[in-house]
């Protein structure tokens, strides 16, 4: 069963983007789904997922940002593993062109090689750029969960980018500020994790992605659920208002027993012979209900004394007879 992340993440890989954004999304894949590899002074990349599809859009991304050549790309699935993964991996030529061209390696003046443990800045200069990095970061390493259409989920709604530096995580958070999209961060396993909560911002982060039916699927998902737990409040606060009707009744309908066994319910002065009576043929009622069997012509509060007044009278000559 294909899950909401996996279906968010479909939709943001086919989105329409244009040649710069595209650069951007790829330097936000790469820079939280790959690793780099080192062998006889060669360096290169490879990316690791459990999604194929995420791969081969990666795949085409190359093809157009960089002209890699086709065979020179490889997409295997990864061995030794117990969940299904696959690994995207690319020749040395060919890798250290990609991650120089996205400033994640660079040189010195003396020659050397740097890795870059955040993305370039002058990558980011617009909102549309640093939108499309994040809906690589998100492709490459994110998920987002959100309570059961059913209700039965305790889980909350959650949405997170899983970075490997905490520099990255720092930048993903600034990006979503711009947003006015408040985010908190956590190290969790080695890594730092920038990550939002509410709803709101999570359906409008989605849509800037390019994830405009998910958005709405996310939409139509909170409208239900509110209006089941708008519902179960109403049953709830029914359930609990019939429960108090009948405790009461009981413990009126215990009294007026009471007072029958001991002394005779004709002992009761008129006014409250009458309430107690209707009250013995209703046990069930209401105290509005009481008062439109009595026909209207004492108030509800004055029922509901009437009442107080037979179970004190009840309790007083309980006392007297032990």
């Amino acid at each position: 069963m294909t899950s909401f992340s996996q279906k968010v993440k479909k939709e943001i890989l086919k989105a329409k983007r244009d040649s710069d954004a595209l650069f951007c999304m790829l330097c936000g894949e790469i820079l939280s789904a790959g690793s780099l590899l080192i062998n006889n002074h060669e360096i290169t990349f490879v990316l690791s997922s459990e999604s194929k599809e995420f791969l081969t859009a990666v795949e085409g991304q190359l093809f157009e940002c960089f002209e890699v050549e086709k065979p020179s790309i490889k997409i295997s699935k990864e061995q030794g593993s117990i969940k299904e993964k696959f690994e995207l991996s690319i020749s040395p030529f060919f890798g250290r062109r990609v991650l120089e061209g996205l400033k994640i390696l660079s040189r010195d003046e003396n020659g050397n090689t740097a890795i870059s443990r955040s993305p370039e800045q002058h990558f980011l200069q617009d909102k549309g750029a640093k939108i499309a990095y994040l809906a690589g970061a998100f492709c490459g390493a994110g998920s987002i969960s959100v309570p059961e259409t059913g209700g039965k989920s305790t889980g909350g709604y959650h949405m997170e980018w899983v970075c490997q530096t905490p520099e990255r995580a720092q930048v993903v958070c600034e990006i979503l500020a711009e947003f006015d999209i408040i985010s908190k961060k956590i190290e969790r396993n080695g890594s730092s994790v920038a990550y939002i909560k509410e709803s709101d911002a999570i359906c409008q982060i989605l849509a800037l992605m390019g994830a405009v039916a998910s958005m709405l699927e996310l939409e139509n998902s909170k409208v239900e659920r509110e209006v089941r737990n708008n519902i179960n409040r109403q049953s709830n606060c029914m359930s609990a208002n019939l429960d108090k009707v009948m405790n009461a009744s009981v413990k009126q309908m215990q009294s007026i027993d009471e007072i029958s066994r001991t002394v005779g319910i004709e002992s009761l002065p008129e006014d409250l012979l009458e309430v107690a009576l209707a009250r013995v043929a209703n046990p069930e009622a209401s105290l509005s209900e009481l008062v439109k069997i009595l026909g209207n012509k004492i108030s509800r509060v004055a029922v509901s004394q009437r009442l107080a007044k037979i179970i004190k009278l009840a309790q007083e000559l309980g006392g007297e007879n032990g």
